[in-house]
């Protein structure tokens, strides 16, 4: 198995399976929202902070009128956070 798998993955790939792959794009929504938080099995308050960085990422690539990120947008994305704001 690789190695760089998320461990979750490594550890638990039927679940993987189970949850079912997103298609290219798939929009973010109420039901979307609920198989991600029931994959991730965490806390109440990890949920929160998951969802609200999630949230806050949208609002960007909103923002910015992108509507199919890749990884240059995500790099320029972290750029802005470690730029414009501090950590919470």
């Amino acid at each position: 198995m690789n190695q760089l798998q998320p461990i979750y993955q490594r550890q638990n790939p039927s679940a993987v399976r189970q949850a079912g792959a997103l298609q290219a794009g798939t929009t973010i929504d109420g039901e979307l929202m609920a198989r991600w938080i029931k994959y991730i099995n965490r806390r109440p308050k990890t949920v929160q902070t998951y969802t609200r960085a999630i949230r806050r990422f949208a609002e960007w690539l909103s923002a910015h009128g992108i509507n199919r990120p890749g990884p240059d947008d995500i790099n320029e994305y972290v750029r802005d956070l470690s730029e414009n704001h501090k950590a919470s």
